[in-house]
């Protein structure tokens, strides 16, 4: 029996599980929210012009841009005839492709509308297996032959350029050559002036029609990898025109169903495949990865269907029934150092406070269980507690390979950092005196020892005793330093005192009188970083204090000056700043810190550049030299609005002209609004930060995390809304998002109301005039009237009494001419003509009265004849002196009613 087969796939089986065990370095980290995406298949995966990630498959159509995940298929019915999703691209032009089982759609991302053809949205049928978008041209895979998607007029036209069986690939090998997998095989071909020619059979080993099933193509240095779905992968060699195949029974290669090759930066292939993750990086072995449950970050699912790199160079994994998986750059490689880590990274105690560095390792004090060492060679942590007197570490210093450990409630000791020999010394015999409880340890040139303790400094000379300073007060010195020039400098209870070379007298410095000192670095040019509540400063070696830079919102710690750049300890992490460019970068749990809030931390820098923090939740280190900032510029992408509760249809929402810029009508009651919004920074989205502000409506720019504004009562005119965002290294978007808002004003504030109003107040305004115009002609009228009456009132009175006086001789002319009739009759005609004319004056008089409202009409009746003949009689003289035929002819009985006053 020949056993070599038998032991050569025990051989690759063993190096594959090899393999798998050192490759788990990578961190796959799953994608959800709300379990969205939790069980979900995820087929293929695209990238819109804004930044948006796009993950398609099955029923689901998922967004995701960066904060929210959403699935459009369910939301919006622009996609309501879109079926069962097998492949999404999306090209330069913001279209988005989707190929469906049956048909083939095509929709304008920016626009959120489907593109129209015919005035219909576009829809064809036909099977797309595969979309390319390589130079400028869009091609099609389908089952009828290689299509061409023609851009037309605002649509797309498909043109067949290639008859061949189910074309399930393509990849471009030069501007004019291309290789294409078909049911015919692999065939390569050129394409110039829309014409096909020098198509080449690359002479793939003979396989059965149903096994030509090619998932995906790739050139890789000169060799052209074909990924199948029951072989393996097929590599040909265009030097030697060969071809080679790898499969799972001549490597170690996951699975013989292999979906997608993707190129990473590195200069890695990434090969997805039915059991997992292979990666070849130029070795005879791939680097596989599989889901292991029992490994931290591995994958979801072994499944995968489509591998895509974005342009933040993160890698996202769709699979069939896991959902996403993301491995995202190690930016900023951060080791943790705790009771919960590793073994060859576990300390004795989280509680860590200081830190010293010998030739061979790294030592971190504690407060609870002493001193822990670092190996420098093999990184490898072992707990030393026996090396101190006491288990609460506040300083190390190291000095000639000597470890200086200050305790408390234990004195100091010094240990050999070789050997391990330790020597313990206590400033008074009583080790609960507080003298013993020392805070800080300081060692000069000279090896004189500076010892900060509860009671004061303390120096300590070779082979001498103790002596106290009384340079400082009886307080506790939180921190010794010195520069190149053995100035050496106490921070005390917030204050910072200073002491020249070889000079016992120590004095505060005047310049920082005003400041309370949170913590200091003491630069070996002799420069002095300080902080100081939400400040930082640069003291100079020519005593001038500058303030550096402010941080709103945040408390200062303890800084540090390390490779061009100053580092400090803050409430809200730990602040890079780059003191030439004047930029910050802010570290917090996000990036791998073990807590948020640093302000209790110090910082320390060993002789590479490494940092050390310790923490609360044990120490981490940080290689300043490996550490890279993303420098993205993130797009602002608007996501919707939000009228109180009600989501706006997006048919109201106006695509301008100006780049990210949208505009939007409102009614006078839709003033309650909420934006959401997003960065396209898919890096430790977390820290994505958004600074806003609505003209006419805030004072001030506003700076949030929270992805999603909300205003109440928005007056009526026209506001403009501008959003920036931040990557989660603090670098800003260049083109915001401007959202025009008009809230139209209510029907009785509009301008035709108001010219309405105008109108109403003008007649208004006319009626009142004209009413106080004519209510004075009327007064004036009757003050004219008044006047006349009141004047024939007078002239009445004056002519009444000569008339009275008149009337009264009459009588007795009447009574003297008895014998004379004709005399007599002319006399009693005088006086009736008197008494008619007094009569009137009284009805002048009585006109008067009338006028006042102070009489009353009485009826009284008289004969009609007798008035008739009185004044037929009264006219007769007259008559006859006209010389006029003048005579009553006959009186018939009437009876007149005349109204007297009285």
């Amino acid at each position: 029996m020949n056993i070599l087969p038998i032991l050569s796939r025990q051989f690759l089986l063993l190096l594959s599980i090899i393999s798998l065990c050192y490759a788990q370095d990578l961190k796959f980290e799953t994608l959800s929210q709300d379990n969205v995406l939790d069980k979900q298949a995820v087929l293929t995966i695209a990238q819109d012009k804004m930044g948006k990630l796009w993950f398609g498959g099955g029923p689901n159509l998922f967004v995701y841009d960066s904060q929210h995940i959403s699935n459009i298929l369910v939301q919006d019915t622009v996609f309501k005839k879109v079926d069962y999703i097998n492949k999404i691209a999306i090209n330069a032009k913001n279209h988005l492709f989707i190929a469906t089982a049956t048909q083939l759609f095509i929709f304008d991302i920016g626009k959120r509308k489907a593109v129209l053809k015919q005035g219909k949205p576009f829809q064809e049928k036909i099977v797309v297996t595969d979309i390319q978008f390589l130079s400028d041209q869009i091609f099609l895979c389908t089952n009828k032959g290689l299509y061409q998607a023609i851009p037309t007029a605002g649509t797309y036209n498909l043109k067949k350029i290639l008859d061949r069986p189910c074309v399930q690939s393509i990849i471009q090998t030069s501007p004019t050559a291309y290789i294409i997998a078909s049911y015919k095989g692999i065939e390569s071909f050129s394409l110039q002036n829309d014409q096909i020619s020098t198509i080449r059979d690359l002479m793939l080993p003979p396989l059965p029609l149903r096994e030509r099933i090619f998932s995906t193509l790739y050139l890789h240095q000169n060799m052209l990898w074909v990924g199948t779905k029951l072989h393996g992968i097929f590599q040909f060699n265009f030097t030697d025109k060969t071809w080679n195949n790898i499969n799972e029974t001549n490597s170690n290669l996951l699975s013989n169903n292999v979906r997608k090759i993707v190129p990473a930066k590195n200069g890695e292939l990434l090969i997805g495949s039915l059991k997992g993750l292979s990666i070849f990086n130029g070795s005879a072995q791939f680097v596989n990865y599989k889901h292991n449950t029992s490994v931290k970050n591995s994958l979801s699912q072994n499944s995968i269907y489509d591998i895509f790199i974005d342009r933040q160079q993160i890698t996202w994994i769709g699979t069939y029934f896991g959902g996403i998986n993301a491995i995202y750059p190690d930016l900023i490689p951060i080791q943790h150092y705790s009771t919960r880590s590793l073994s060859g990274l576990r300390l004795n105690s989280d509680i860590a406070g200081s830190f010293a560095e010998s030739e061979n390792a790294y030592w971190i004090g504690t407060e609870e269980e002493g001193i822990n060492k670092i190996d420098k060679r093999t990184g490898a942590t072992s707990p030393l507690s026996q090396l101190t007197q006491s288990n609460l570490i506040k300083d190390l210093f190291t000095k000639d390979n000597k470890i200086y450990a200050a305790q408390y409630g234990g004195g100091y000791s010094i240990i050999d950092a070789q050997s391990g020999n330790a020597q313990h010394f206590y400033l008074e015999k009583d080790r609960l005196n507080l003298k013993n409880n020392i805070y800080s340890i300081y060692v000069d040139p000279a090896r004189r020892i500076y010892l900060g303790t509860n009671k004061g400094l303390y120096t300590v000379d070779p082979g001498k005793q103790p002596q106290y300073n009384p340079g400082l007060k009886t307080a506790t010195i939180d921190d010794i330093q010195a520069d190149a020039k053995q100035y050496i400098y106490f921070l005390s209870g917030g204050s910072l005192f200073r002491s020249k070379p070889n000079d016992s007298n120590i004095s505060a410095i005047q310049q920082l009188d005003t400041l309370t000192v949170g913590g200091f670095y003491v630069h070996s040019n002799g420069d002095i970083w300080l902080t100081s509540n939400q400040y930082l400063y640069q003291f100079d070696q020519n005593n001038h204090l500058t303030k550096v830079c402010y941080f709103p919102n945040n408390a200062l710690g303890w800084p540090i000056y390390v490779n061009n750049k100053v580092w400090v300890t803050s409430k809200d992490g730990l602040i890079c700043f780059n003191p030439k460019t004047k930029h910050s970068y802010l570290l917090n749990q996000y990036d791998g810190l073990p807590v948020k809030n640093l302000l209790g931390a110090k910082i320390f820098a060993s002789k590479t550049g490494t940092l050390f923090v310790t923490t609360l939740n044990g120490a981490i280190s940080l290689d300043t030299r490996k550490i890279t900032f993303n420098q993205n510029i993130p797009n602002v992408l608007f996501r919707n609005i939000f009228l109180e509760e009600t989501p706006l249809n997006y048919g109201r929402i106006q695509k301008t002209e100006d780049p990210n810029s949208y505009q939007l009508s409102l009614r006078h009651d839709e003033n309650f609004l909420t934006i959401n919004f997003s960065g396209s920074n898919f890096i430790k989205p977390q820290k994505n930060r958004y600074r806003y502000k609505l003209d006419g409506f805030d004072k001030d720019w506003i700076e949030t995390s929270n992805p999603s504004i909300r205003y109440t009562n928005v007056p009526v005119g026209i506001h403009r809304l501008t959003i920036f965002a931040s990557n989660n290294d603090g670098i800003w978007s260049s083109t915001p998002l401007r959202i025009n808002i008009d809230i139209q004003p209510p029907f009785w504030r509009t301008w035709w109301a108001y010219l309405m109003y105008a109108g109403l107040f003008a007649l208004g305004v006319h009626l009142v005039i004209k009413f106080v115009v004519e209510r004075k002609m009327l007064i004036n009228s009757e003050r004219e009237q008044e006047k006349k009456i009141k004047f024939f009132t007078q002239i009445s009175h004056e002519i009444r009494t000569p008339l009275t006086l008149i009337t009264a001789p009459l009588d007795e002319i009447i009574s003297e001419t008895a014998n004379l009739s004709t005399t007599q009759n002319k006399v009693k005609r005088i006086k009736k003509n008197a008494n008619k004319l007094l009569g009137v004056i009284n009805e002048l008089l009585d006109f008067k009265k009338f006028d006042d409202k102070h009489f009353v009409l009485k009826k009284m009746d008289i004969s009609f004849r007798e008035y008739i003949e009185d004044t037929f009689y009264l006219l007769n003289d007259l008559a006859k002196a006209s010389q006029l035929l003048y005579k009553a002819v006959r009186f018939c009985r009437l009876t007149i009613h005349r109204y007297n006053t009285i």
